[in-house]
């Protein structure tokens, strides 16, 4: 079974590496780390075209589209998009979330052994109470994070 990991990436110089090389230790010969890169004025890029140097099986896309807002959600299926043919599961990750147990992908094989689709759905909360000026405003969506 083969998997990507996949992100919208911006100004994300302080993590890039670390979420690469902490899970790059469970990949397996055809998985990847799929970036699509948003407009980074730091060393994101950089530190990007570095990890595949060494060799490491990461993905960059620096073609999202300029005339399009910075939506989260558009930046997250535009990456997705960019997945190679033939991957078995997509993970979107945020580059500073790690799957800490050991056995993640063991854990995430034998879900989808049974002909599942999904695997992880949750929901996000945000307090936007202070933008909006309303005291308890939330914004909540549902995520589905392994497909």
């Amino acid at each position: 079974m083969t998997l990507a990991f996949y992100a919208p990436v911006r100004n994300a110089e302080r993590m890039i590496e670390e979420f690469v090389n902490y899970h790059v230790k469970t990949m397996r010969p055809g998985d990847v780390f799929v970036f699509v890169d948003t407009g980074s004025t730091d060393s994101t890029v950089k530190r990007i075209k570095k990890l595949q140097e060494d060799g490491k099986p990461v993905l960059l896309f620096e073609d999202y589209p300029k005339d399009h807002p910075l939506d989260f959600a558009f930046l997250r299926n535009w990456a997705l998009k960019k997945i190679p043919k033939g991957i078995d599961v997509g993970i979107a990750l945020d580059i500073d979330e790690m799957f800490v147990k050991e056995d993640w992908r063991e854990q995430i094989e034998v879900l989808f052994s049974d002909g599942r689709k999904k695997v992880l759905i949750h929901q996000r909360w945000e307090d936007l109470s202070e933008e909006s000026g309303i005291p308890g405003k939330h914004f909540i969506h549902q995520r589905s994070s392994i497909h």
